[in-house]
């Protein structure tokens, strides 16, 4: 190639230079500068400047009452200051116990009984821990309150700070005079007995029978405490079981005393009208009065199913066999009605539950009598099966 034919090396163009106009922060901005220099030397004094960049770990945690403590707004932050948030999945302790815990990095059940329940039923390894502990209250009106206190039930704690106390530590014993709907001990000493004078008999425990109408209220209905639900909920468990255990003479009544606490427990939900009564032997329904009222016009006057009863508590006595399944569970059966092919009320407890009475090798042998307080689950009509959920059993 000749020098003539050679193409001209290009120089690189050349851009003309300028300089950026500085630019005047509007005056609501300069009015506002002091108050964002204040705010980010507030958050480099606290250690909070880097928050929003720091990593947060949400875990998924599924309890019970606790879940209250958990969302109180300074656990809340005390929790994001070491980079934790909790996503609460509220749910009773032995439904916790006995659902399935998949995507849970924590369960927080509210008593020992369903903790080992969980323990128990998992595969893996599980680390448990027990933060604190928390007393079992109940809550009601200071005019109730100190009602209990003047008949001798109650007595009050000191104030941490003056004024007036917000606990009070009760008598169970003198409690449970209470809610047996009786005139005994628990009132006053040297209070004439029969004195209510309310209207309800004399030997009825009311709250105006103990005083409760010196406040310049009125209040003629009995004495009653009202818990969460006993199959689902912890602290009423616990409840019934401080009751069973002062009744029995503050000994814990165990498989031998099981009828101690039953027995209670069905006084008590007689007495509220809450149960009914189904013997299967018999074929005879006892209606409580919220379930005679909603079947009263129903399509067959003076009869009821047992799936009827679905909303209500139900105590059924039978003949039952049982059988242990490869599981560990036990399953009670007993004829329901008399048509042919025969319906049965089935009755499954968990073999995690550790029912001591099923360990006795008679029970799987023949039929037996028994009593079972609990709740209709379903009613399988294709296999003439209803379900019992049961609450307790006994011979």
């Amino acid at each position: 190639m000749s020098e003539f034919s050679r193409p001209a090396a290009i120089e690189e163009p050349r851009l003309t230079t300028g300089h950026r106009a500085r630019r005047r922060l509007p005056r609501h901005i300069i009015v506002v500068l002091p108050l964002d220099l204040a705010g980010l030397i507030a958050l480099s004094v606290s250690g909070n400047a880097l928050r929003p960049f720091e990593r947060i770990t949400t875990i998924e945690a599924r309890m019970a009452s606790k879940s209250d403590f958990f969302k109180d707004p300074e656990v809340r932050r005390l929790l994001l200051e070491h980079g934790i948030r909790v996503d609460i999945h509220r749910l009773g302790s032995r439904g916790i116990a006995t659902q399935s815990l998949k995507g849970m990095d924590v369960v927080f059940p509210s008593g020992q009984p369903a903790a080992k329940l969980i323990l128990n039923r998992e595969d893996h390894s599980v680390k448990s821990a027990r933060p604190f502990v928390t007393p079992l209250v109940l809550a009601t009106f200071r005019d109730y309150a100190e009602t209990l206190e003047r008949a001798g039930v109650a007595h009050a704690q000191q104030p941490g700070s003056g004024g007036k106390t917000l606990y009070y530590d009760l008598d169970v014993r003198k409690f449970i005079g209470l809610l047996n709907g009786m005139d005994d001990d628990a009132r006053t000493a040297g209070e004439a007995k029969d004195a209510s004078g309310d209207g309800k008999g004399a030997t009825v425990d009311t709250w105006n029978g103990i005083g409760y109408g010196d406040t310049g209220r009125s209040n003629s209905g009995r004495v009653l405490v009202r818990t969460s639900s006993v199959c689902e909920s912890n602290s009423a468990g616990t409840y019934l079981s401080i009751l069973a255990f002062v009744k029995d003479g503050n000994r814990t009544p165990g498989t031998r005393h099981t009828n101690t606490v039953i027995r209670l427990l069905m006084d008590t939900m007689r007495k509220e009208d809450v149960v009914v009564d189904a013997d299967l032997t018999t074929g005879r329904l006892v209606l409580n009065r919220a379930l005679a009222e909603s079947l009263r016009d129903g399509p067959e006057p003076g009869k009821a199913p047992l799936s009827a009863v679905m909303s209500e508590f139900v105590s059924v006595t039978g003949r039952f066999t049982a059988h242990r399944t490869d599981s560990g569970d036990v399953v009670l059966r007993a004829r329901y009605g008399s048509g042919e092919p025969s319906a049965h009320v089935k009755i499954t407890c968990a073999g995690s539950e550790g029912r001591g009475e099923f360990r006795n090798e008679d029970y799987y042998t023949g039929e037996f009598q028994a009593r079972c307080l609990g709740k209709v689950r379903t009613w399988i009509s294709g296999t003439g099966e209803l379900t019992l959920d049961p609450i307790a059993i006994f011979r």
